[in-house]
């Protein structure tokens, strides 16, 4: 589980022992960029959720002042990087980026720098306790930002952390929730 563990090891596993890695729990882009015989993914990799994420800021709800809050390590760079090349591609530039530590618990200054680089939407490069933490502290400080998570975000238990700051707060999944997808596929699944 996660992207620092995997990349820690898919070499050994995978290459050295020639173990498949079925479905990590990490969409990082490497698994796939280029092709890896013994890795199989599932789910759109974190390039295509940050992309898609500023694309629906863009497009749906026609923001065009985007920032960027993530972990400082590859996966966060993984969902700020693509974030900030898609931004670009829609002619715009990025309003502000901030990064954190993994399991840094204060927040504040990012999060009020970011607001004070005018940026009326976050793409959040964060797992769901880093990513409430955002969360909470902009409704503290009365910011009415549209933040915007991939999977890692995707989990009841970034809603329950977020407590009053949840509303408004967009996740894109690359799964549909087997209790409500809907098709053969998933009725077969459920079976």
């Amino acid at each position: 589980m996660g992207t620092p563990n995997n990349m820690a090891t898919y070499k050994y596993v995978t290459e050295e022992q020639k173990v498949p890695l079925m479905y990590p729990a990490t969409g990082a882009h490497i698994w796939g960029f280029p092709f890896k015989k013994y890795i199989f993914t599932l789910g759109v990799d974190y390039w295509m959720g940050a992309y898609t994420a500023v694309d629906y800021l863009v497009f749906t709800r026609g923001i065009k002042k985007i920032g960027n809050f993530f972990q400082d390590d590859d996966y966060g760079y993984d969902v700020r990087n693509p974030s900030v090349d898609r931004i670009k591609q829609h002619g715009l530039q990025p309003f502000g980026e901030e990064k954190y530590k993994s399991g840094q618990v204060d927040v504040s200054a990012q999060v009020t720098k970011l607001k004070q680089a005018g940026a009326e939407a976050v793409v959040l490069g964060t797992v769901y306790v880093s990513g409430s933490q955002f969360l909470r502290e902009a409704k503290k400080i009365g910011w009415n930002v549209q933040a915007i998570g991939i999977p890692p975000t995707g989990l009841q238990k970034m809603i329950d952390l977020s407590g009053a700051a949840a509303p408004g707060f967009v996740n894109m999944m690359t799964n549909p929730a087997a209790e409500f997808g809907r098709g053969p596929a998933m009725d077969e699944y459920r079976r």
